[in-house]
């Protein structure tokens, strides 16, 4: 490859610098202009790209990569070609690669097996899809500031090769250690020959015991500080690696006994002695880093029944959880700053309890954990909108729940760690952390996070547009602590800060654009109730007791001192915590931090946005289209079920293009090309997409254009930006329903706009939400979720509107009507039920029935838009994530105050 990409695009990313160069391409980092993210470019040679067959099967390869999901595995997005130059999107990982570290001199006991363990974690992952790396070194092994690690580059050193044969594999020289240039590159050579399996340097067959030899000889490079097999020369480093005794007596004194059998059991040259699961080294460091190093040592495996392979995998995970949750009371609360480095830790949660960290939440249901001032347990909500509370003590391997907390969300503890206060539909509750039955302490209809003061006293948002209020210890009638200014709709996520006197709060605004990653954050003293600026530029905050705002902002965490804030722009703050989960729509992000230095937060799925869309059967199997992943959202099948409208566009945004797909051919037509279009509709006939668009300004427009794209687009609304809004359907008449946010104080609306033009009317507007909204195929009548008495329910009323509404039994929502008009489906958690209805004369409906239940992995609610539609023949079509969500863990990292001081 000649010359460099810096400044040119491919594809839709834009090239802003260079990282590095290796045997298998350029690296570059970019800005993807669709998805507004920055990523790494990894640019084929060309060599590699001039042969057609190996293309072909690189990017076969390429497709089963970007399946892997797992938080220690820089994540494949996908594959970008312009003018000849083929390029391979990959995650951004900052931090420095372990290479780096390692110069610096060996890694103290604990870092390294914190490392190793999350190598060993990702090597599990990937083990499990049945991908081997074949080129794991210390290049490949990215650390960031806050210790988590992140492998690169798996599986693309097969995925490179030349095709198999005989010859290929005899070959030395398409190792992938040994591309590039052929051997030329001795550098790359040498630092990458070392780490080769002894089965790999003489060419023959590779599996995953490849990859655990390379990973005792990285575990033996970090304790020692220097390389295990050196040479002068390539022949020098392979004789190494094929005969040179292992020299375990380099270790430093203090390592285990149990470390030195798992590196002796890592590095038997003969593959059959070798360990054959990295789950087993995995286990065999949790173990140490729990005091039981002893108990430690891997055995040889034995051979088990087929039916039986997947046990010790389920197992695993369950002994993970318990060791974690051991090891916390040693290096918990009496930890000092002097104390050794803790791990980073992974909660895995037992099989069969999941938290939803994929940034689809659903209408109520947004924050979900919490960790103890002390640090001493952790509480979290399981499941979706029905999950219950959890608790987690630090030195107990117990998961335990909380009776009566059905429904729970957004928990927080008292000052003294004995309660945890929570909302649940309709209400702010409180339950002992002891057990017991939940005692309701006030109304909230829609939470939006609290916080317990020292006085006993709880601040809290009782609901989505309100301002906060304050529940004084013992009362039982909150009273306003603070007032909507003119132009805000919302004070959200309160925090305490430092010496319990003033509560920091998010400030959302009227027309804020989908997010809150520009928002004020404000604190208002709780005696005098005066209210100053902190911070501009983020979507929540949380304190550490010596005065370091910690504040959420687009999927990070930043660093600042409170001290002198006073509206400082957030744009001077440190980041400290990347790829962190959140919903962007409300403006949470799931991370907390105690007292004594733990923190805990969820990492964000690598995957969110890549979406499939899928049909959906009775058993909630998922029968995907053949279309790539995409961040598909609101989608809608035209009248004769022939396409479909679909939004395609990062999570919580409001920015993206419509795209028409033919269901017989799946063919998927870009119909909108300026990335600011959203949430289509169809002409009642199908020839036509009604979609929103952007404005610069804030503003916003209907367009509406044919689906087939021969012609431009027409406006025929335009709004300020003082609003949100989204179309919901055409009416018969020709009038347009739409969704509006209502601005301060009050939910969404439902407006229309009368045929022939005019202002705007009313159709459904209360200070309750309304919002996913659904029309009979006949026009006469709008189905909308409210909600207003702290669940969602479904409504149906008559169009014009004349005052008649029809509650439909049992609570839902996501309404959407059956395409022949005989049945209104609806959510109710994440059961799908269908009632049928009539439409004849007057509205009637009927008793309910459960059509299916969807997976965790389906998307059926983005924010106040409907993801999924009901064809003809009953199927559902929806987006589903391409894996399972990230879900099943939490991450805790001990001591991290200390951490933090070194970014500071």
């Amino acid at each position: 490859m000649s010359g460099s990409l810096v400044g040119t695009r491919v594809g839709s990313h834009e090239v802003t610098a260079k990282l590095g160069e290796g045997g298998m391409g350029e690296v570059y980092r970019a800005t993807d202009t669709r998805l507004r993210r920055e990523v790494a470019i990894k640019v084929l040679p060309p060599a590699f790209t001039a042969d057609p067959e190996r293309l072909a099967r690189f990017e076969r390869e390429a497709q089963t990569l970007a399946a892997l999901n797992h938080p220690n595995i820089a994540a494949i997005h996908g594959l970008e070609e312009n003018n000849g130059t083929q390029a391979l999107v990959m995650e951004l990982v900052d931090g420095e690669d372990l290479s780096a570290r390692i110069a610096r001199g060996p890694l103290p006991l604990d870092e390294a097996l914190a490392v190793a363990r999350q190598i060993a974690e990702a090597l599990e992952a990937a083990h499990e899809r049945g991908i081997v790396h074949r080129d794991l070194k210390p290049g490949n092994v990215k650390v960031r500031a806050d210790g988590t690690v992140k492998v690169l580059d798996f599986g693309l050193a097969k995925a490179m090769e030349p095709a198999s044969s005989p010859a290929a594999a005899a070959d030395l020289a398409h190792s992938p250690t040994l591309t590039g240039a052929h051997g030329t590159q001795l550098g790359m050579i040498l630092g990458t020959a070392g780490y080769m399996a002894p089965e790999q340097a003489r060419g023959g067959v590779v599996d995953k015991r490849a990859d655990i030899w390379a990973f005792g000889v990285l575990l033996h490079e970090m304790l020692t500080g220097r390389r295990l097999f050196a040479g002068d020369t390539v022949s020098d480093t392979l004789a190494a690696v094929l005969r040179a005794d292992i020299d375990l007596a380099s270790l430093p004194a203090g390592v285990p006994p149990a470390v030195r059998t798992l590196l002796r059991r890592c590095l038997e040259r003969n593959p059959k002695n070798r360990l054959h699961d990295v789950a087993d080294a995995r286990i065999a460091i949790e173990d140490v880093l729990a005091g039981r190093g002893e108990e430690a040592s891997p055995r040889p495996p034995a051979p088990r029944p087929v039916a039986l392979r997947a046990l010790p995998w389920a197992l695993a995970a369950l002994l993970a959880a318990a060791l974690v949750w051991a090891l916390w009371p040693r290096l918990g609360a009496g930890a000092t700053a002097a104390a050794p480095r803790s791990p980073v830790l992974a909660i895995h949660l037992p099989p069969g309890l999941t938290m939803r960290l994929d940034e689809q939440g659903l209408l109520g249901q947004v924050a979900i954990f919490a960790i103890a001032p002390d640090g001493s347990r952790v509480a979290f909500v399981e499941g979706a909108r029905a999950g219950r509370l959890f608790l987690r003590e630090m030195g107990s391997a117990e998961l335990r729940a909380l009776e009566g907390t059905e429904g729970a969300s957004s928990p927080f503890f008292s000052p003294d760690g004995r309660f945890v206060a929570f909302f649940s539909p309709g209400k702010l509750r409180k339950v002992a952390v002891d057990g017991g039955r939940p005692t309701d302490l006030a109304d909230a209809s829609l939470d939006r996070g609290g916080v317990w003061c020292p006085d006993g006293s709880i601040v809290f948002a009782p609901d989505a547009t309100s301002a906060l209020v304050r529940l004084p210890a013992g009362a039982d009638q909150p009273v306003p602590l603070t007032r909507l200014a003119e132009g805000e709709r919302t004070h959200r996520w309160p925090a305490l800060l430092p010496g319990g006197r003033e509560v920091a709060f998010t400030v959302g605004v009227v027309g804020q654009p989908g997010d809150y990653e520009d928002s004020a954050i404000d604190a208002v003293d709780l005696a005098s109730g005066r209210r100053r600026r902190l911070f501009q530029g983020a979507s929540m905050v949380r304190f550490t007791p010596d005065g370091t705002a910690l504040l959420g902002r687009n999927k990070e965490v930043l660093a600042m001192p409170v001290a002198g804030a006073e509206g400082r722009s957030t744009e001077d703050a440190r980041p400290v915590l990347r790829d962190v989960a959140g919903i962007a729509a409300s403006g949470v992000v799931y991370f907390d931090v105690a007292a004594d230095g733990t923190l805990v937060y969820a990492q964000r799925d690598p995957l969110v946005d890549q979406l499939q869309l899928a049909w959906f059967g009775p058993s909630g199997e998922a029968e995907p289209l053949d279309l790539p992943p995409g961040p598909y959202r609101s989608l809608r099948i035209s009248p004769d079920g022939g396409r479909v409208a679909v939004f395609a566009g990062p999570g919580g945004g409001r920015g993206g293009d419509v795209w028409v797909l033919d269901l017989a051919s799946q063919a998927l037509t870009k119909l909108t090309f300026d990335g600011r279009s959203f949430n289509p509709i169809w002409s009642r006939d199908a020839t036509r997409v009604t979609y929103v668009v952007t404005l610069p300004d804030g503003g916003e427009e209907f367009h509406e254009r044919p689906a087939d794209g021969s012609q431009g687009a027409a406006v025929f609304a335009k709004f300020g930006r003082e609003q949100a809004r989204a179309p919901v359907a055409w009416m018969k008449d020709g009038a347009l329903l739409f969704w509006q946010d209502s601005g301060a104080g009050q939910g969404g609306d439902l407006l229309y706009l009368p045929a022939g033009g005019g202002e705007p009317r009313p159709f459904a507007t209360s200070p309750a939400i309304e919002s996913q909204s659904t029309v009979s195929p006949d026009g006469r009548f709008a189905a909308y979720g409210v909600f207003a008495t702290g669940r969602s329910e479904i409504y149906v009323q008559p169009f014009p509107p004349t005052g008649a509404k029809w509650l439909v039994e049992g609570g839902g929502a996501v309404p959407v009507w059956s395409a022949d008009g005989k049945e209104l489906y609806f959510v109710r958690d994440r059961d799908l039920f269908a009632v049928p209805v009539s439409t004849v004369g007057t509205f009637r409906a009927g008793v309910g029935r459960k059509v299916l239940q969807f997976p965790q992995s389906a998307v059926f609610a983005d924010d106040t838009t409907t993801a999924f539609d009901i064809a003809s023949d009953g199927r559902v079509l929806a987006p589903r994530t391409s894996n399972d969500p990230m879900g099943d863990h939490l991450i805790v990292v001990l001591n991290w105050f200390e951490k933090l001081k070194e970014v500071r």
